[in-house]
Order: structure tokens, then sequence, then C-alpha cells
């Protein structure tokens, strides 16, 4: 095999082998939890992969579904990070209106 990078041969015998009977597909529960992953990843400034990695699995069949310990854990998290939003929020007066005004407020006068 003049040319050929050292271990293309054992690569291409390795591929030659792979067999389409372990195929899995996604359910839509594990597509609609990496669509939430992306949507925490893009609200929070944090890597996609790191959200990704904490994505867990499982078969069912010939498909991955989302592990129920994963969506317990996730939606936890959740909870935690709007809790977190609510603490941060700025105090309302007794009469229910926002202390602070918004800036795109018109004063009259």
């Amino acid at each position: 095999m003049v040319g050929q990078p050292t271990g293309y041969h054992r690569f291409k015998i390795k591929e030659m082998k792979m067999s389409t009977q372990n195929e899995l597909t996604l359910t839509d529960d594990a597509i609609s939890s990496i669509a939430k992953l992306l949507q925490v990843a893009i609200l929070t400034g944090t890597d996609i992969v790191d959200n990704l990695r904490t994505l867990q699995l499982v078969q069912e069949g010939d498909k991955l579904t989302v592990s129920p310990n994963f969506v317990e854990s996730f939606e936890n998290n959740v909870q935690n990070m709007l809790s977190e939003l609510e603490d941060q929020q700025e105090p309302v007066q007794s009469n229910g209106s926002n202390i602070a005004k918004s800036p795109f407020d018109v004063s009259e006068g």
C-alpha cells in the first residue's frame, strides 16, 4: 500500500465490518431534550457541549430515549435556576409596583 498513511488498512477493514444492525434512532423526547439543553446553553451563556454531556439516554428497542433520572435532574436544575432568578428580582413596593422604573417609561410633564 504505497502512499497510504500508516494504519489506513486497519481502518478500512474496521469500517467495512460495521453493520447497521445496531442502528438506533432518537425518540421525540430525546430530540426535545436536546433542544431544551440548547436553550439553556443560550440563556445561561454556557457551552452547549458541556450541556449535552449531561444528557443521559436509555435504549428502548431500537430507539434511544431520555433517562428518567436525567428528566428529574434537568427539571430540578431548571427550578433552581428560576428560584435564583426570582431571588435576584427587584423588590416590589407595597402598592404592587416595582421600585425601579423602566428606562423606557416616559414621565409626564
